[in-house]
């Protein structure tokens, strides 16, 4: 039903001469090993000729403390949609990098962009721990406030850069969510 509908848009803006991006989630594994998803290769099959580019979310990886976008979660959500390298088909593909980060205290978890996240890493009376994670290719901040001990994970330059060269070797582009939410230093790889 959600296919069909999309199709019909898709082919009224194509014949307006008007281009689609559709954004969709991303594939994944539950605890069972069983694929969960809401659009699928079938999907992608049926619409990839009047879709422009799909852009898959890759962020929001857990709403509990941890890595925003894993960059093996990243990978396996690409190649799950497209699991050959057909260069046609992997152009269609933007990977959704975050600009965002998120907070995570005992009480409360909130979204933070970039002058929040300033004002956390500037201020020393926080007593910042911060710890590279090779394995998510993200930056884990660790700090105190209230007796509360806050988990921070928001991407970095190196973060950054992983997921565009990571999107280099799967042939496919990228998409920011959203762009005047990062720190400068981001846009040195653009």
């Amino acid at each position: 039903m959600l296919r069909a509908f999309v199709l019909k848009v898709a082919q009224r803006m194509k014949a307006a001469q008007l281009e689609m991006i559709l954004v969709i989630p991303p594939m994944r594994y539950t605890s069972e090993r069983q694929m969960s998803t809401f659009f699928d290769r079938k999907d992608f099959d049926v619409l990839k000729k009047e879709i422009a580019f799909f852009s898959i979310m890759t962020y929001d990886f857990s709403s509990r403390p941890g890595p925003n976008a894993p960059i093996n979660w990243t990978r396996a959500a690409i190649e799950m949609l497209v699991p050959e390298n057909i260069t046609a088909e992997r152009n269609k593909i933007l990977v959704g990098l975050n600009f965002y980060g998120y907070d995570y205290s005992p009480t409360n978890t909130r979204a933070l962009v970039n002058t929040e996240y300033s004002a956390i890493v500037h201020n020393e009376a926080l007593d910042l721990a911060c710890k590279w994670s090779h394995e998510y290719r993200e930056m884990e901040f660790r700090y105190k406030v209230h007796n509360e001990i806050h988990e921070m994970w928001y991407p970095t330059p190196n973060s950054v850069r992983a997921r565009i060269d990571l999107s280099r070797e799967l042939n496919v582009g990228i998409s920011i969510w959203e762009i005047g939410q990062g720190i400068e230093p981001f846009y040195d790889y653009l």
